[in-house]
């Protein structure tokens, strides 16, 4: 799995570089370094879902996991919400999903997302990697002592799955196609 992981490694710096570049050409104005004021931010859980939930006795939902919580770029969430692997909707509930954040957040983030989905999507690809470090596994072990996969089987999972998603973004960039929301 080492050596393979190596290969793929070299593949996605090379196609991290590329995007990157294509970000900062494509960016709607030369600051983008530049903070966005808050009254453009919005609250952020980041890692969301029902994986970071418990059920109380009552049945209510109460949600645990803000390590990553904060104010951010309304662009994040809807990235986030797009490439996060547990997101299993159609592409209608998607379009609606995403139609909805415009009419929220504004048409002006276009220029921002359409600039820095691609790389969004690469922290994704990432994240599906996480598989391969003894810390979650360990976590992941603990949270579920069945867990009936593997290792090494749920390593090769994520990283088919991480391959997928890398030849999806570099697919989708050089097609430019924005068809993932």
């Amino acid at each position: 799995i080492m050596l393979e992981a190596l290969g793929y490694t070299e593949k996605f710096i090379d196609i991290l570089e590329k995007m990157l570049e294509l970000a900062k050409a494509t960016w709607p104005n030369s600051d983008y370094d530049l903070v966005i004021n808050r009254d453009q931010q919005s609250l952020s859980p980041s890692d969301f879902g029902f994986h970071n939930a418990l059920r109380k006795k009552n049945g209510s939902l109460v949600f645990l996991d803000f390590e990553y919580f904060g104010w951010d770029d309304p662009v994040k969430l809807m990235c986030d919400f797009a490439f996060h692997p547990g997101m299993n909707l159609s592409m209608g509930m998607r379009k609606y999903w995403f139609q909805a954040t415009l009419n929220l957040y504004g048409e002006k983030i276009l220029p921002r997302l359409n600039s820095s989905w691609p790389l969004y999507g690469l922290c994704w690809v990432l994240i599906l990697l996480n598989e391969f470090r003894s810390d979650i596994w360990k976590r992941r072990c603990a949270a579920n002592p069945t867990v009936s996969d593997s290792r090494k089987e749920l390593e090769l999972r994520q990283l088919e799955r991480s391959r997928q998603l890398l030849k999806f973004i570099e697919h989708s960039v050089q097609t430019k196609t924005f068809n993932f929301m």
